[in-house]
């Protein structure tokens, strides 16, 4: 019987985010493509004899008790099927945490993937799913294993895209807090305004084949019109990034900015331009 398991827990980034109306639940129907990048949280999961939930994280400011999303994972899996031992989950966090880049949502998909196999549940992909949906919106994606894929609804239901392409990309994720409820609240009034046409054909051909100039139109959020002037440093941080020649949006709600770039060279030296900018966690990454 397996008793621990190491996991990598990756990132991703909103390429194009697009609101389209509220929700009676009070979420938003949304249109996105995800795109998971190699920056990784590692999470160590391993059975204890104590019939309890353990959940603990290098970084302070990670709830480490029952609002852990994490700790609400495991548990949801436990009450369900009557698991008896304890488990202890340890998160080792390397991408920033409430920055748009959904390392959350994916720690909670790797618990998912984890007790499914520590505790021997034998759940399928599409039950595995149903899990992720109650826990969160992002968490579905991480569950689909795709480096690239379509969300809609709430962002939670997938369709993997068959894109045949790496991107490089730097990530720069200034030091604040983004309340995604309240940029969300924030947005209502500009929910009115007629959107263009989200033609995922024309995306996807775009992003498997297509040069700067065909990809540029269809990185665009939404989001940024409520975040980017709230927060004057995304602005800089974007315009920046478009003047040293990369395609630049913002992921989920904010804060993180990236920059889109063909080349890691390209992106490593965008990312040392960055370097003016104070109180700036920067990062580079590709897809995986």
């Amino acid at each position: 019987m397996i008793s621990k398991i190491l996991l990598k827990s990756p990132a991703k980034i909103n390429l194009c985010l697009q609101v389209l109306s509220r929700r009676p639940d009070g979420y938003h129907n949304i249109k996105t493509i995800f795109e998971r990048i190699n920056l990784y949280d590692e999470l160590e999961i391993r059975n204890i004899k104590h019939d309890k939930i353990k959940v603990s994280c290098d970084n302070p400011a990670i709830p480490g008790g029952e609002n852990n999303i994490v700790f609400i994972t495991a548990k949801l899996l436990k009450d369900d099927f009557n698991i008896r031992s304890g488990v202890s989950i340890h998160i080792k966090k390397r991408i920033p945490h409430a920055a748009g880049l959904g390392g959350g949502s994916s720690n909670a998909a790797s618990v998912l993937l984890g007790l499914n196999r520590l505790w021997d549940i034998r759940l399928g992909k599409r039950e595995l799913i149903k899990y992720a949906k109650r826990i969160g919106a992002d968490v579905s994606f991480f569950i689909e294993n795709s480096p690239f894929a379509l969300g809609t609804q709430r962002g939670d239901k997938i369709s993997s895209l068959g894109i045949k392409r790496t991107f490089w990309h730097v990530l720069a994720v200034p030091e604040l807090h983004v309340s995604t409820p309240l940029i969300y609240k924030s947005f209502a009034k500009y929910l009115r305004l007629t959107k263009p046409p989200f033609n995922t054909k024309i995306i996807l051909r775009a992003l498997n084949s297509g040069g700067p100039d065909e990809i540029r139109p269809f990185i665009f959020n939404d989001l940024s019109l409520v975040s980017a002037r709230r927060y004057k440093i995304i602005a800089k941080i974007i315009e920046s990034l478009k003047n040293y020649g990369l395609i630049s949006g913002m992921s989920g709600s904010g804060p993180s900015v990236f920059g889109l770039s063909e080349t890691k060279k390209h992106a490593e030296r965008a990312a040392r331009n960055l370097s003016r900018f104070k109180k700036l966690r920067i990062f580079v990454a590709k897809t995986c």
